[in-house]
């Protein structure tokens, strides 16, 4: 038994799906089917079920028992290799985040030649919660709450919402939520308050896309005439090439909140990240309106 294939087992609960599962694994379907028929094969008993056909993987009797052991095995690999090496501070942010401000802010971070290894991570809101609360990660830059007994989220930035669009579209800022046609609008749920927002003003399933991934919206707004409502700095990022446009909103939704999670105690590595993300938000520029 070794750490990838528990880390294999463990990815599979935690998504409920053997594509997902190598997906955040970078690996291939078959190499996480080998390695978790290895880690069955040393265990003698059948921890999954996974029938021809079926879209979620559920646990066997054997799977839900095991599961306990294997976070802790998973626990303590992580403690041996912080006597026996460099220690790890281990960061996630969301996409947008991920390929916008935190660049600038990890770069930062490993200007300051602490002792210490930086790992970063892409995930979603709800799984660098998860993440956090298992102590898989020290700490994570997200934008939607949730409940926890054990994660404290600090809001670290607030900033407003803009429209953005590509050169095709005939739009003109500043621009109200009534003058936007729905069934051109391209919806990203940031938040659940914007959400909420979203709905008020376009109801539901009016929108022509949905996405979760602003590196796949913006060649699609500057192919077309569609629109989309997105935060200032993914907006400042997203038109830096001069493809697509910012306009002012009129009645916008909520300014969106970007949180750190950590566990308490934190890290005593957060308070230096902590340091260069707001200096870096401090440095991103206003949208340039149109």
């Amino acid at each position: 038994m070794n750490i990838q294939a528990i880390e294999a087992f463990l990815a599979v609960i935690r998504t409920g799906s053997l594509t997902e599962a190598a997906r955040q694994l970078h690996l291939t379907q078959p190499t996480l089917s080998h390695r978790l028929q290895t880690l069955e094969a040393e265990l003698g008993a059948t921890l999954l079920i996974r029938g021809k056909g079926q879209r979620r993987i559920e646990l066997t009797d054997a799977g839900r028992d095991f599961v306990p052991l294997a976070e802790s095995w998973r626990r303590l690999w992580s403690e041996s290799l912080r006597i026996t090496s460099r220690p790890v501070f281990r960061v996630a942010a969301t996409q947008t985040l991920s390929s916008s401000i935190m660049p600038e802010v990890y770069a930062g971070f490993a200007r300051r030649g602490l002792p210490t290894a930086l790992d970063v991570k892409t995930l979603h809101s709800q799984e660098a919660y998860g993440a956090v609360e298992q102590g898989e990660l020290d700490a994570a830059f997200i934008a939607n709450t949730m409940f926890s007994k054990r994660v404290s989220a600090i809001p670290v930035l607030e900033e407003r919402m803009v429209l953005l669009c590509g050169g095709k579209s005939t739009l003109d800022g500043p621009v109200r939520p009534a003058d936007l046609p729905a069934e051109k609008g391209v919806f990203l749920s940031w938040t659940h308050e914007f959400t909420h927002w979203y709905e008020y003003w376009f109801g539901l399933n009016r929108h022509v896309l949905e996405a979760d991934n602003m590196s796949l919206v913006e060649p699609i707004l500057a192919s077309s005439d569609l629109w989309a409502i997105v935060p200032a700095s993914a907006a400042v990022w997203a038109s830096r090439e001069g493809r697509l446009r910012c306009l002012e909103l009129v009645q916008p939704p909520p300014d969106r909140v970007v949180y750190l999670l950590t566990l308490e105690p934190p890290s005593p590595y957060t308070s230096y990240l902590l340091e260069e993300f707001r200096a870096a938000a401090g440095r991103i520029p206003a949208p340039a309106f149109d």
